[in-house]
């Protein structure tokens, strides 16, 4: 049910799924993650572009402040979503509103602490070791 729910995201502009309805259901989906299966199946869903989407539709119609949890979800379930495969889909993610890289550096210098650390992690663990091995491949 929370996947069928996650699918009607794009609704949210219009106020038509609440902010607590997304809020459980990305929650539900970051679990769902951690089992090998069921991410194969949500990236099969395009899940990816889906949080991406939505983290996009977040960040220009609310205030941050108002949509955090929602924020901190979705970084987190891209966190266990993220694999030699789905890397370049998240990093190079880039619509009229967000560019996520860049979106990733903005929230490392959040003051909320939870946010500032989390996009830390992401950038430090994830982003930084992906784009040593481009450039080191480049060098080859």
């Amino acid at each position: 049910n929370n996947i069928k729910e996650f699918c009607g995201i794009q609704k949210l502009n219009q106020n038509q799924i609440s902010i607590n309805m997304v809020s459980f259901s990305i929650a539900a989906i970051c679990n769902l993650c951690l089992d090998e299966k069921n991410k194969d199946y949500l990236i099969k869903q395009d899940t990816i572009n889906r949080l991406l989407k939505c983290l996009s539709v977040l960040i220009s119609s609310q205030s941050l402040q108002n949509v955090i949890e929602i924020v901190l979800n979705i970084l987190t379930t891209l966190l266990f979503l993220f694999d030699s495969n789905t890397s370049s889909k998240i990093l190079n993610y880039s619509d009229q509103s967000i560019n996520f890289s860049t979106l990733l550096d903005q929230f490392a210098k959040s003051s909320n602490k939870r946010l500032s650390n989390l996009a830390i992690v992401f950038i430090d663990d994830y982003i930084r070791p992906t784009r040593n091995a481009v450039q080191s491949n480049l060098t080859c």
